[in-house]
């Protein structure tokens, strides 16, 4: 929503800018690092429709 900064998506980065949109799924490593010099805000959606199962772990993630 505002600011700037890094995502890492599965070992890769990229630059996070306004307005940016990110899909990541699930049990992907994921994350978002401020590399500017004001505040980063941003907004997390996370959706689970009802009466779905959850993805399983992948065997040997940890938590990953």
């Amino acid at each position: 929503m505002e600011g700037e900064g890094t995502w890492t998506l599965d070992g890769v980065e990229s630059p996070a800018k306004q307005g940016d949109v990110l899909y990541v799924e699930p049990w992907v490593f994921h994350g978002l690092v401020n590399t500017g010099t004001e505040d980063l805000l941003f907004f997390v959606v996370k959706y689970h429709p009802k009466n779905t199962p959850l993805p399983q772990e992948p065997k040997g993630s940890h938590g990953r």
